[in-house]
């Protein structure tokens, strides 16, 4: 079940990032896709040093919630997935209903942030 918008806030995902191998693979690699739409690196918008109101205020709009929810919710499943945590069925909300027709087949990866 992945998560729509609304349920974003700074440094989600920080410790996996920064500890989990595959995490850390799965966000860089949307991160490259996303900067060549963006024009900005996703990681420096959902990773911050001071996780303050700014911070927070910056990844409410919907110009980076989005990408980023994408990007966190795909890096976790990626990782369940590494630990043999197969699921059978996928089901979100809003943005949540992209990471699982990616993780379906549906669309490719750079396919999803065209479309979303």
């Amino acid at each position: 079940m992945f998560p729509g918008q609304g349920n974003q806030y700074p440094n989600m995902g920080r410790d996996l990032y920064d500890n989990e191998e595959v995490y850390r693979a799965a966000v860089d690699e949307c991160a490259e896709i996303l900067e060549q739409i963006m024009h900005e690196d996703i990681r420096d918008i959902i990773f911050v040093d001071d996780a303050d109101e700014v911070a927070a205020q910056k990844l409410k709009n919907t110009r980076y919630a989005q990408p980023a929810i994408f990007t966190t919710s795909y890096a976790l499943a990626k990782l369940y997935m590494s630990w043999g945590i197969n699921p059978v069925a996928f089901a979100g909300h809003s943005v949540g209903e992209f990471v699982g027709a990616h993780l379906s087949g549906i669309f490719s990866l750079r396919d999803v942030f065209y479309i979303s």
